[in-house]
C-alpha cells in the first residue's frame, strides 16, 4: 500500500485543469474589484493585458508565509507579464487564534509584489463576489477549502482556466505555459 501512496494521493488531490470561455452576456472579469489587505480597492481592469492568477489562500499559522513566498517567487519570474491575487480565507477546520496577529501583519506587509487581498469567504451566503463569479463560471456550488484553486485569466479576460491543488513545479509549469501561450507574439508591457 505504501508503495502506491504517492500515485493514489496525487489522484485524490489534483484534477485535470478546466477551461471556460466567459459568455458574452456575463459580466467581464475586468469589471470586478476587491479590497486589498491594506483596505484599498483594486480594480481588475488594471490587469487587462496580463496573465492574471486568482487563488484562494487558506490562513494556516505555519504555512501561509511559505505559500505567499512561493507566489512571490512565481511573480518574480515574470514581473512584467504576470499578476497574482491571493485571497486569504479562514479554513473551517483550522484554528488560527494563536497566530491571528502574525497573519494580519504578514498579509499587510508593504513589500509584497503580489496582491494579497482582504480575507474573504469562499463558500456560503457571504461568498466574496469574485469567487461567486468564478464559481458560477465553473458551475461550482462549493470550493474544497483543502486545496488552492488557481484561476488563470488570459490577457483578454475571456478565457479562464482552473487548476486544482497544484504543486510548486506544477504551478510553475502552468504559469510558464500561460505566459508563453497567452502572451506569445504580443509585446510585453514594462512598468
Amino acid at each position: 500500500m505504501q508503495q502506491n501512496c504517492p500515485e493514489s494521493c496525487h489522484k485524490h488531490t489534483t484534477r485535470p485543469p478546466e477551461t471556460r470561455r466567459v459568455p458574452d452576456d456575463q459580466e467581464e472579469f475586468f469589471d470586478l474589484s476587491a479590497k486589498q489587505s491594506n483596505g484599498k480597492v483594486l480594480h481588475f481592469e488594471n490587469f487587462e493585458g496580463y496573465v492574471t492568477v486568482v487563488v484562494n489562500a487558506a490562513r494556516v499559522c505555519d504555512h501561509s508565509e511559505l505559500f505567499y513566498d512561493t507566489l512571490e517567487h512565481m511573480h518574480s519570474l515574470h514581473p512584467y507579464t504576470l499578476e497574482i491575487l491571493a485571497f486569504p480565507f479562514d479554513h473551517p477546520n483550522i484554528t488560527t487564534a494563536a497566530c491571528t496577529d502574525a497573519l494580519r501583519s504578514l498579509e499587510k506587509r508593504p513589500d509584497h509584489k503580489i496582491h494579497i487581498m482582504k480575507p474573504i469567504e469562499i463558500n456560503g451566503p457571504n461568498t466574496h463576489p469574485v469567487f461567486k463569479y468564478l464559481k458560477q463560471l465553473f458551475d461550482m456550488e462549493e470550493m474544497d477549502p483543502n486545496f488552492a484553486h488557481y484561476y488563470f485569466v488570459n490577457p483578454d479576460g475571456n478565457l479562464i482556466e482552473l487548476h486544482y491543488g497544484a504543486s510548486y513545479n506544477g504551478l510553475k509549469s502552468f504559469i510558464e505555459r500561460h505566459v508563453k501561450e497567452d502572451l506569445g507574439g504580443r509585446q510585453l508591457r514594462e512598468l
